[in-house]
C-alpha cells in the first residue's frame, strides 16, 4: 500500500513544503550529517515516526512477525513458532 502512494507522488510531500516555504531539498540536506548530533538525533526520530506508521498499516498478525524478525531480529522460523503459525520456506523473505 505505501509503495503504491509513494510511486504515484511526483515529489515527496516533505519536499514540496519546502519548496513552497522558498528552500531546496539541497539546502536541507546535510552534506555531513554525521558530524551533527541534533542532525542524527532528527533523523532517528523521523525513522521512529516512519516505523510507527508503517507498521500501523499492518495487520495485527503480521505486526506481530515484523517486530519479532525485523525489530528483534530473529529468524522467521522462530518467529512463527513464538506466535504457533507454520512457517512456509518459500514465501519467506530472503536473509
Amino acid at each position: 500500500m505505501a509503495n503504491d502512494y509513494i510511486r504515484q507522488l511526483t515529489k515527496l510531500p516533505s519536499y514540496e513544503i519546502a519548496e513552497e516555504l522558498g528552500s531546496s531539498e539541497e539546502g536541507l540536506i546535510d552534506p555531513n550529517p554525521a558530524n551533527d548530533p541534533e542532525t542524527v538525533a532528527l533523523a532517528n526520530e523521523v525513522i521512529r515516526c516512519c516505523m510507527v506508521g508503517f507498521t500501523e498499516c499492518l495487520p495485527v498478525n503480521q505486526r506481530k512477525v515484523f517486530f519479532l524478525v525485523i525489530g528483534m531480529g530473529l529468524p522467521y522460523k522462530l518467529a512463527a513458532a513464538i506466535l504457533d503459525c507454520r512457517f512456509d520456506q518459500d514465501n519467506a523473505a530472503p536473509g
